[in-house]
């Protein structure tokens, strides 16, 4: 029987924190679980006492606010004080906008907000495509005359070429739309860098990327650090017992999506969606509720500019914030060129290098996270079942191949009635006729 109860108080628990139940839901629950466990345990009549003593001024200083504010939340903000993160004030006071970007790296994509706004058309005028178009263009041509391209390179650099424009463009609607114009530009620039890996920048630029991102999807960061600057005490108190709290409530609503998620593989999460693309929207929103959890771990160390020794850990989760952003560029492209078909291998090969990527950039993370303890127990919550994703395979890469050497076929050819084929890649195939 006390097994049973402690099952049912662990469900209550994840429930609870799964759906970000209010403090007093706390305090019930253990109202009504502590002495019933305690019974269950047999304890002595003195012992009970005292935990009955111990849960009454829990109940009572934590659920009157008052006596919260002045034992709990005052002393808290004067450690934060002293503690302070290294932002400028004003970067605090407005960091963005509460817009899609926020939404999906705070763990909780909105994606009907994504999809409900037109994706604007982009000028096809950057050197960096162009370039990139010239060496797709010279593999295709060397693959048709025989040439020893792998369909893997191929597929590679479709996809890229479909990702980036989607990057871009979704970039622009954002910005329009009041994003915070830094976070969005650095990770556009990320995305679209020549030479990902083996730019001395690079590093440094995700890294940038991740603190960024720390601080504009996580609103109760900035309420925190605002109220640490307000000069009036008693509010000061007010405004960080707000967001202590609700800072609190929204980790552990954190831990209790990625563990669920991490359970199902975002099974379950249901979205309008084609059946096409349904996983790739379940996935998606799997891995943003884990690097979500993550972000909470790591962020800490960001906002502290502790760079010197965790670098590396910033890096790895820009990286995957970009890759989360690059995979829902390249579905909102995909929802407003109409869902051609045609496109769905291209889409299907971002979706599933950018989560494989992302699950390493994760393990990486947790295999260098200062605390082993901690990691070990971050670690349980995103991976739970263990790590499942892979990269593309090789008949994907195969497909993609095919599909744009008859899209450059065609476009030699003058064949724009077959649109069903060039629209595989209309930024290239548009792109090839106006060079």
């Amino acid at each position: 029987m006390a097994i049973l109860t402690l099952a049912a108080l662990l469900l209550v628990m994840l429930l609870l924190a799964f759906f970000r139940a209010t403090l007093w839901s706390w305090l019930l629950t253990a109202i009504v679980f502590i002495p019933v466990i305690a019974i269950q345990h047999r304890v002595s009549a003195d012992a009970f006492q005292a935990i009955i003593v111990m849960l009454a001024l829990l109940v009572t200083v934590l659920g009157i606010p008052p006596l919260r504010r002045l034992l709990v939340s005052g002393p808290q903000l004067a450690r934060f004080r002293r503690t302070l993160p290294i932002i400028p004030q004003s970067e605090a006071q407005d960091a963005g906008t509460i817009g899609w970007e926020v939404s999906l790296f705070s763990g909780r994509p909105n994606w009907r907000q994504l999809l409900r706004t037109p994706m604007p058309a982009l000028k096809a005028e950057h050197a960096s495509r162009n370039s990139e178009i010239e060496q797709l263009r010279a593999m295709l041509e060397s693959r048709r005359s025989g040439g020893a391209v792998e369909s893997s390179v191929l597929a590679r650099a479709g996809a890229r070429l479909y990702a980036t424009d989607a990057a871009e463009r979704l970039a622009a609607l954002l910005t329009e739309t009041g994003a915070h114009p830094e976070l969005i530009s650095s990770i556009v620039a990320h995305l679209c860098a020549d030479d990902l890996v083996n730019d001395a920048t690079y590093p440094e630029r995700a890294a940038r990327i991740f603190k960024l991102a720390a601080l504009d999807a996580y609103p109760f960061v900035k309420q925190e650090i605002r109220a640490a600057h307000n000069a009036g005490e008693d509010q000061a108190v007010r405004d960080f017992d707000a967001a202590l709290f609700g800072h609190i409530s929204f980790a552990l609503s954190s831990a209790a999506h990625a563990f669920v998620f991490g359970i199902t593989g975002g099974r379950g999460i249901y979205f309008h969606a084609d059946m096409s693309t349904w996983r790739c929207y379940q996935r998606l929103t799997r891995y943003a509720a884990a690097v979500a959890l993550l972000t909470e771990a790591v962020a800490p160390l960001a906002l502290h500019d502790r760079a010197r020794n965790h670098g590396d850990l910033f890096r790895r989760m820009g990286d995957a914030l970009s890759r989360m952003f690059l995979c829902s560029a390249a579905l909102r492209r995909f929802e407003s060129d109409g869902r051609p078909q045609e496109d769905l291998p291209l889409l299907h090969w971002i979706v599933q290098d950018a989560l494989y990527h992302i699950e390493m950039d994760i393990d990486g993370m947790l295999r260098n996270f200062p605390s082993r303890l901690f990691a070990m127990l971050l670690r349980v919550l995103v991976f739970p079942t263990g790590r499942h994703a892979e990269p593309p395979q090789d008949r994907l890469a195969k497909e993609i191949a095919m599909r744009l050497v008859q899209a450059e076929e065609m476009s030699d050819s003058g064949h724009e009635e077959d649109a069903h084929i060039t629209s595989l890649i209309p930024t290239f195939v548009n792109m090839t006729k106006e060079q």
